[in-house]
């Protein structure tokens, strides 16, 4: 039989999830490949894995693939690794750059942008950024914690989403082929849990305090981080749909 294919986010923040998955995957009866959100997002748009942790800013481009309930990569509030940076206020910023790794975080900044900071401002897919005018970065996953620190302004953007709305907010969602038994899924569920309920033998795991020396890696983890898909999350990515559906 072929294995299953299971892809997911290769940043910090999944690492919960990696780590139980692993523990279910000893006997190697299934792949995992690691990638950025927006290659997850082309390779889910080509049907390619069986089992993938999708951007929710691409759900509405993909086919035949179901949600899988209960865990999402989301936040309640402050997510820290989602950042608008630039060396100009928000009101000041002409252009934002948006970050070649992201969809979800992309299309976000573009409702603030509209609905909450209603500043008029250039979208550039151009990675260049030009430091003497007045433009903007979006930076996302791990190296939003570094580049932070060469910018005079940051925006965490998950924290203006849930002051604009009063929701938490989600920026991937676990999706599988029908094909897919439910005793595997069950198995699946159970390894995500795992991982959220490991968070301190995580971080021993992948020698985080080592890796990332002047970032609170156990307070990212287990409160800024939030892997559990509830009901208010679900009615933050029906928002986020529908405002993505708008720009």
């Amino acid at each position: 039989m072929k294995k299953i294919d299971v892809t997911a986010v290769s940043f910090l923040n999944t690492l919960p999830f990696i780590y139980g998955l692993q523990d279910l995957n000893k006997n190697n009866n299934f792949n995992l490949v690691l990638t950025p959100p927006s290659k997850c997002a082309d390779l889910a748009q080509k049907e390619i894995p069986d089992i993938v942790l999708i951007p929710v800013g691409a759900i509405d481009k993909i086919k035949n693939y179901t949600l899988l309930d209960g865990y999402c990569l989301g936040t309640q509030n402050i997510v820290r690794s989602v950042l608008l940076l630039s060396n100009s206020p928000i009101e000041k910023i002409n252009k934002i750059h948006l970050d070649s790794q992201s969809v979800t975080s992309n299309l976000l900044v573009q409702i603030l942008a509209k609905h909450y900071w209603k500043v008029d401002v250039q979208i550039s897919t151009d990675p260049n950024y030009d430091d003497d005018l007045n433009e903007a970065i979006v930076s996302i996953g791990d190296k939003a914690f570094s580049e932070s620190k060469n910018f005079m302004y940051s925006l965490d953007l998950a924290e203006q989403w849930y002051e604009m709305t009063n929701l938490p907010f989600v920026f991937a969602v676990w999706m599988y082929k029908k094909d897919i038994s439910q005793e595997f899924l069950k198995k699946f569920k159970d390894a995500l849990q795992s991982g959220i309920d490991s968070i301190d033998d995580v971080i021993k795991e992948f020698d985080l305090l080592n890796r990332f020396p002047t970032f609170n890696i156990e307070e990212y983890l287990k409160n800024n981080m939030n892997y559990i898909l509830d009901d208010k999350k679900k009615e933050a990515m029906s928002l986020f749909s529908k405002l993505t559906k708008e720009l």
